[in-house]
Order: structure tokens, then C-alpha cells, then sequence
């Protein structure tokens, strides 16, 4: 699970940066992907559909740790996906006819990644 908090906080930051530099199309772009790949992780777990999961499967298996329950990780996937998802109900093209163009979420991008970062550096 190390590898795939390392996408998230990856992944968050590189959202904050394209934020900070008004750059709000790449970041919505970014932050759909990682919203539709945590509802797959939720629902599927690592498989060939949650393409971060795959990975994350891919490049650990061979130094895999101990058998753990899935289900902190799904609640955790779960509040990244209704953190996102309500960022995206609030912006242009998902939201409502008077939605912003800006899809301005610097602190639910800092949230995942304080998070993930602390999931990935206490879970071992």
C-alpha cells in the first residue's frame, strides 16, 4: 500500500502546483482520474481496472509485507472520492449552471496529501 499512497501524494501535489500556477483544466483532468481510480479501488481493489492499484501491484509484489485488511484503505479511498467529488459538483463541466471555472481545491489536494504521506510513512 506504500506505492499507491506514493501516487496519491504524487499526484496531489502535482495538483496543487498546476492550481498555483492557474493551470485549472490539467489539475480537473489529474484530479477526475484519481477520483474515478479511488471509486475503483473502493469497489475492486487492485485490479486491471484501477490502473494505480495495478501498478502499485505490480512494481511491490515481488517485496510484498504481511496480510492486511483492505477495508482502512477502502474507508480512506472512499473520503478521497467524496472529497473530490464535491470539488468537482462545484466547477464547470459537472457542476451546476452557475459553477465556477475554477477548479481552485488547494486544500483538498493538501488533505490527500498529508494523509497519504502519514499512510504511507506509519504503515510500517
Amino acid at each position: 500500500m506504500c506505492i499507491r499512497d506514493s501516487f496519491h501524494v504524487t499526484f496531489a501535489t502535482i495538483c496543487c502546483i498546476l492550481i498555483a500556477k492557474d493551470e485549472y483544466k490539467a489539475a480537473q483532468v489529474l484530479a477526475t482520474y484519481l477520483f474515478f481510480d479511488c471509486l475503483l479501488l473502493l469497489v475492486g481493489g487492485a485490479s486491471p481496472w484501477s490502473t494505480i492499484g495495478t501498478l502499485s501491484t505490480v512494481l511491490v509484489w515481488p517485496r510484498r509485507g504481511p496480510v492486511i485488511t483492505a477495508l482502512p484503505y477502502k474507508v480512506i479511498f472512499l473520503f478521497y472520492a467524496v472529497l473530490l467529488g464535491r470539488l468537482a459538483m462545484k466547477t464547470k463541466p459537472f457542476g451546476s449552471k452557475d459553477a465556477s471555472d475554477e477548479f481552485n481545491g488547494q486544500s483538498e489536494f493538501v488533505t490527500i496529501a498529508i494523509n497519504s504521506t502519514l499512510l504511507s510513512v506509519l504503515r510500517f
